[in-house]
C-alpha cells in the first residue's frame, strides 16, 4: 500500500481529520519534496548585532523573560500537554506585570525513540519503517485530536502538518542523507511544539510556534544523535551572533506579539537546530534542557525553570534509595559535576549558557509545582557539603600496561591524545607509577574504539606495552564542596563493605569523589553511600 493509504488508514481513522484528510494529503508529496531539497541558508548580515539591539526581545515591556522547559515525561498524553500548557500560563501572569515566557519542550514520550526506530527499520526492510512511522504519527495525532476536540479546524492544521513530515521522512528515507536520522529524530519535539503551540492558541493565548531550526545555529564537533542520556555527548557548539540575528528577524515578523495586552508566550523546539550549511541538527539526546538554557542566554532571561517529575535535584536516584531527599540549593559547579557523573535530572551541556550569563536554574515538579524544588546558581549553598550520589551504570576500564615502556606522564599524554582523536570521553583516570601503568574509565559502549585507538597510537610509537578493558563495571561519585574535608576516604570506606572497587579517584577542584564497582553491586553501592554520608552531614 502507498504511504498516503497507510497514513489513511492509521492516522485518520476515528479523528476529526478523517473528513479533511484527502485533501490535505494531496499535496504532501510536492511539499515534502520541496522540504528535502532545502538550500543552504546564508549566514552573513550586512551589519552586526550588537547585545542592546535585542531590547525588544530581551524586555518586552517591564518583566524580562522567564524560560520553562518540559521533558516527554511531562508531555506523555493530550491530559498532560494541557496540565504543562496551563502550569505556563499560571506561571506566566503570576506577577502583576505578565512575564514574557518562552517555552521549550521535548518530544512526546517515548517519540524520538519510535521515530529512531523508524530510521534504523528503513535500512533493511521499508515496508516495516512505513508501519512504524504511521504508529509514531498516530500516536501524536491521537493527542492532537484529545488535546483540540473543540476546535477542529486547529486539529487539521496540525494533523496535516504533521502527515506532510511524515511524507518527508518517507522520501528522504528512500534515498537517506549524512545526517538523516537527526533530521527525523527531531522531528518529534517540532511536532510536540505545534500541538502545544495549537493548544495555547485555541485558549486564545498570546503565543507562536518558535521552530528552532530557523532561528538557532550550532556547529556541532562530531556527527550522530549520541547515546541517550550520556554525559559524554556535549559536542555542540552555538553560534551565537548568527543566531541573535535569526531570532531578531523572526521575533520583528511577528509585530502582534509584541502589542497585545498579555505578554508573549513563544512554543520553542528543543533538541533541533540548523548547522552553518543550512542542514538540520540536533544538540544530540538529552540536548532539549540545553536548547532552554540557551534560550535562556539569548533572551537574557531572569530564570530557566526545568520541569521534571520529581522536587527538584534529589540526593540519589530515587529508584534505589527510597528515602533520598531534595537538594534545595546547588552550586553552578556542583550542578555540572553532579550532571556529568550520571544524574538524569541535568545535562551537563546545559550548564554552559548558566555560567556565562549567571542565569540561575530552578529544577521543578510539574505534579507539585508548590514545592520550591532546587535553586541553582553561582554562590555556593551553606548547607551540608555532600549534595548528592550519582552513577553512571556502563562503564569500561581501559588499562594500559607499560611494562617499565617510557614514563607515566608519556604513556598518559599518548593515551589520551589517541582518545581524544577517537572521539572517546574519559570520565575517571588512574595510574600506578612503579608498574608504568595508567587505567581510565570510558563508557562501555565507547571500549572498543578505545582499545583500537590505544593500541594504534602506541604501536606506532613501538611501545611495549598491553592494553585491556574489563567490563560490566560502574561510577559511583558523591558530589558537593569537600574542599576541606577528605570524602574519598569515607567513600571507600562505605563502598568497601558492600562491594570490591576497582579503582578510587578525587577530583581536582575537590567537588566530586568516585569509586569504580561491578555493575552486579552498584546499587548496594548507592544505598551504602548515601546511608554514609547523610548521617554523617
Amino acid at each position: 500500500a502507498s504511504f498516503r493509504s497507510v497514513m489513511l488508514t492509521h492516522v485518520c481513522r476515528g479523528t476529526r481529520a478523517a473528513r479533511p484528510a484527502r485533501r490535505f494529503l494531496r499535496p504532501l508529496q510536492s511539499r515534502a519534496t520541496q522540504a528535502s531539497a532545502q538550500p543552504a541558508v546564508p549566514l552573513a548580515l550586512p551589519f552586526h548585532l550588537s547585545r542592546d539591539r535585542v531590547c525588544k526581545i530581551e524586555h518586552c515591556g517591564q518583566q524580562k523573560w522567564e524560560v520553562h522547559k518540559f521533558g516527554g515525561a511531562s508531555l506523555a498524553n493530550a491530559t498532560l500537554y494541557r496540565l504543562c500548557a496551563e502550569l505556563v500560563e499560571t506561571e506566566a501572569s503570576r506577577r502583576k506585570t505578565p512575564t514574557p515566557t518562552a517555552v521549550v519542550v521535548s518530544a512526546m514520550q517515548g517519540m524520538t525513540d519510535r521515530l529512531i526506530g523508524v530510521v534504523e527499520a528503513s535500512r533493511t526492510d521499508f515496508v516495516q519503517a512505513k508501519v512504524l512511522l504511521a504508529e509514531a504519527v498516530a500516536l501524536q495525532v491521537q493527542a492532537v485530536s484529545e488535546l483540540l476536540q473543540d476546535s477542529p479546524r486547529a486539529i487539521d492544521r496540525v494533523v496535516a502538518d504533521i502527515c506532510a513530515d511524515a511524507v518527508f521522512i518517507e522520501t528522504l528515507l528512500r534515498q537517506p542523507t549524512p545526517n538523516a536520522a537527526e533530521q527525523v529524530a527531531g522531528l518529534g519535539e517540532v511536532w510536540s511544539a505545534r500541538t502545544m503551540g495549537a493548544y495555547l492558541e485555541s485558549r486564545d493565548a498570546n503565543s507562536a510556534v518558535l521552530d528552532a531550526r530557523e532561528v538557532l545555529l550550532v556547529q556541532p564537533s562530531k556527527s550522530g544523535l549520541g547515546a541517550k542520556g550520556s554525559a559524554c555527548d556535549t559536542s555542540v557548539d552555538p553560534l551565537y551572533d548568527d543566531t541573535v540575528a535569526r531570532l531578531q528577524q523572526w521575533w520583528m515578523k511577528r509585530p502582534q506579539l509584541a502589542h497585545r495586552k498579555t505578554a508573549p508566550i513563544l512554543v520553542v523546539t528543543g533538541f533541533v537546530a540548523s548547522n552553518p550549511c543550512g542542514a538540520f541538527t540536533t544538540l544530540k539526546r538529552s540536548g532539549s534542557d540545553l536548547s532552554a538554557t540557551i534560550f535562556g542566554k539569548l533572551l537574557h532571561a531572569s530564570r530557566v525553570t526545568l520541569w521534571k517529575n520529581v522536587d527538584g535535584v534529589l540526593s540519589a536516584d530515587p529508584r534505589v534509595v527510597a528515602d533520598a531527599q531534595p537538594v534545595p540549593r546547588l552550586s553552578f559547579a556542583e550542578a555540572r559535576e553532579l550532571a556529568y557523573f550520571g544524574s538524569q535530572v541535568l545535562h551537563p551541556a546545559a550548564m554552559t549558557p548558566l555560567v556565562e550569563e549567571n542565569l540561575p536554574l530552578y529544577v521543578r515538579n510539574v505534579f507539585n509545582p508548590d514545592s520550591t524544588g532546587t535553586k541553582i546558581t553561582r554562590q555556593p549553598s551553606a548547607t551540608s557539603p555532600m549534595k548528592a550520589v550519582s552513577a553512571i551504570q556502563s562503564v569500561s576500564m581501559i588499562r594500559v600496561q607499560g611494562k617499565g615502556w617510557g614514563s607515566v606522564a608519556r604513556i598518559l599524554g599518548l593515551s589520551m591524545l589517541a582518545l581524544e582523536d577517537a572521539g572517546v570521553a574519559v570520565v575517571l583516570v588512574t595510574q600506578n607509577s612503579a608498574e608504568h601503568s595508567v587505567a581510565v574509565a570510558v563508557d562501555e559502549a565507547s571500549a572498543p574504539a578505545g582499545v583500537a585507538a590505544l593500541h594504534g597510537a602506541l604501536q606506532a610509537h613501538n611501545a611495549d606495552v598491553a592494553v585491556t578493558a574489563e567490563r560490566g563495571l560502574s561510577l559511583v561519585t558523591v558530589v558537593g564542596d569537600s574542599s576541606h574535608r577528605c570524602p574519598a576516604a569515607q567513600l571507600l570506606t562505605a563502598v568497601a563493605d558492600v562491594a570490591p572497587v576497582y579503582a578510587v579517584a578525587q577530583g581536582s577542584s575537590s567537588l566530586s569523589s568516585s569509586v569504580v564497582v561491578q555493575r552486579d553491586h552498584l546499587q548496594a553501592a548507592i544505598r551504602a553511600v548515601h546511608t554514609a554520608f547523610s548521617t554523617s552531614c
